[in-house]
């Protein structure tokens, strides 16, 4: 079984928004929800926190509902029982490297998975509302591009 986890700020809605598209794409290629554990976490948050309103908003436009979303925080969960790590901005990568040594072959940054050398994907809690939408527009461009390098790292890790 492969194992993925999302990480972004606050898990409220960048990275949920991503685990739900990247679950909706593996049951769109005909993969089993059985087969793949696809979840998010928060850098900078504590668990249990519902999405916020404007996210859930904007994630029904995507197809993805955050209704029963609660927050979950990173040092609640066990980074290495995931396979990948995908995080959105940079700052992620380089504080998550440095706090857990030992998720340096598992963590990557979205955009460099999608083929975009090193983009962050700004956290669009504090955007207008059009400019959080064309954010995550972008994010769900990125989940697609990045779509077959994920299964196939995820596949190669987990053997």
């Amino acid at each position: 079984m492969q194992s993925i986890l999302f990480v972004c700020t606050a898990n409220q809605c960048r990275s949920p928004i991503a685990a739900a598209l990247f679950k909706n794409l593996l049951l769109q290629k005909g993969f089993s929800s059985d087969e793949w554990i696809v979840e998010s976490a928060g850098t900078w948050t504590k668990s249990g926190l519902r999405a916020l309103p404007a996210c859930r908003k904007i994630a029904a436009l995507f197809d993805v509902d955050l209704s029963s979303h609660r927050t979950k925080s990173i040092t609640d969960v066990s980074l290495m029982s995931y396979d990948l790590i995908i995080v959105m901005e940079k700052g992620h990568y380089e504080a998550l490297s440095l706090e857990f040594a030992g998720i340096h072959g598992k963590l990557y940054l979205l955009s460099t998975l999608a083929g975009i050398r090193g983009k962050n994907i700004p956290d669009p809690v504090t955007a207008s509302y059009e400019v959080a939408v064309e954010v995550m527009r972008e994010m769900a461009e990125y989940i697609r591009l990045a779509f077959g390098p994920i299964c196939l790292l995820a596949l190669k890790t987990s053997m």
